[in-house]
């Protein structure tokens, strides 16, 4: 599941779930999440950082994937 909320002028921001964000090696998440985006989207998304959401027992429940156009 991606979502995209309000993001600072400039910049993107997409809620991503847990399960896609955990099927890659953190250090291919950058560049496997932002093929997603640019796939969804139709146009070039290059994620800058993946932040994680927690709920109050500090589990992930999902990310912020921040991204520039």
């Amino acid at each position: 599941e991606i979502t995209s909320p309000t993001a600072h002028p400039g910049e993107s921001a997409f809620y991503v779930g847990p399960e896609l964000v955990d099927a890659f090696p953190d250090e291919q998440r950058l560049v496997e999440i932002g093929k997603i985006l640019t796939a969804q989207r139709r146009r070039k998304i290059t994620v800058t950082r993946i932040d994680p959401i927690y709920n109050s027992d500090q589990e992930v429940i999902g990310y912020m994937a921040y991204a520039k156009p």
